[in-house]
């Protein structure tokens, strides 16, 4: 090498790297030269920051997926439990049910099948975020993804169904 130019690269006052610059024949170097080269490392500079900031943005989304499906399969679990045995009490599995306890146990089922659609749509999201969506699957639930866009409040809330005192 003849000629020969080196450009430290920094980011943030911290050196990345270095640009090393050759030519075989000899050529004097000027400073519309070095401006340039300077120009050539500012860019080399942003992309290879670029690319690390966008190689950790997708190592957290891929760690979001993962916890967001290991989160709502540790939850239907025990929301599973809840439910039926909420449900096995409010078909009197162990007995008949006190009049006072009607409305608590029909909240109870509600908010667990609020629950329950919540956790649904985190694992559908995530299953679509992993590629292992189903589209057949979800078009068969596509009148309880529309109720379950609805916003709803206590005022919107279901009130427990009439019974007869017996």
């Amino acid at each position: 090498m003849q000629t020969f130019l080196a450009v430290s690269l920094f980011s943030q006052s911290q050196l990345i790297d270095v640009l090393f610059l050759g030519n075989s024949s000899p050529q004097a170097t000027t400073a519309e030269m070095i401006r340039l080269v300077e120009m050539i490392g500012e860019l080399i500079t942003e992309a290879i920051i670029r690319t690390q900031l966008y190689e950790e943005a997708q190592q957290a989304s891929k760690l979001k997926s993962v916890f967001m499906a290991t989160v709502s399969h540790e939850l239907r679990t025990p929301q599973t439990t809840v439910m039926g045995y909420t449900d096995m009490v409010r078909r009197g599995a162990y007995g008949a049910l006190p009049d006072k306890l009607q409305d608590p146990i029909h909240y109870i089922c509600y908010g667990g099948q609020t629950l329950q659609r919540l956790i649904n749509d985190i694992l559908e999201f995530s299953r679509m975020e992993s590629g292992r969506f189903n589209p057949g699957r979800a078009a068969g639930r596509h009148p309880k993804c529309r109720r379950r866009t609805a916003p709803q409040d206590r005022r919107t809330r279901p009130a427990p169904t009439a019974r007869t005192e017996q």
